[in-house]
């Protein structure tokens, strides 16, 4: 193979990854999104997102049986764990936050 013909494969997996991202990805998030927001209270939006994302990278990695069952719920896990620890440190203690005290000085 030589070398033009690899840069044209090169381009060419480019504007398909391009396009796939325009033609497919795109509308799927936009259309997940809009309910999404919705649905979700407002503190959940950031790990579920960041889940969801992770979730799909996974899926086009490959194929791999056990690892991608285990990283699907080390992600899944960590979305949660985010929620609970949000929910355990009062909004005045969280580590740069202020409460009430600090504003009135």
């Amino acid at each position: 193979m030589t070398a033009t013909e690899i840069v044209v494969r090169i381009v060419v997996w480019v504007l398909i990854g391009v396009l796939l991202n325009d033609a497919v990805l795109a509308p799927v998030c936009v259309a997940l999104g809009f309910p999404g927001r919705r649905l979700l209270p407002h503190k959940w939006w950031t790990p579920v997102l960041v889940a969801v994302l992770m979730t799909v990278i996974l899926v086009l990695l490959g194929d791999y049986h056990a690892g991608f069952w285990i990283a699907l719920g080390v992600v899944w896990a960590s979305a949660l764990l985010y929620l609970v620890g949000d929910r355990m440190i009062p909004v005045g203690q969280q580590k740069g936050g202020r409460d009430e005290a600090d504003l009135e000085r």
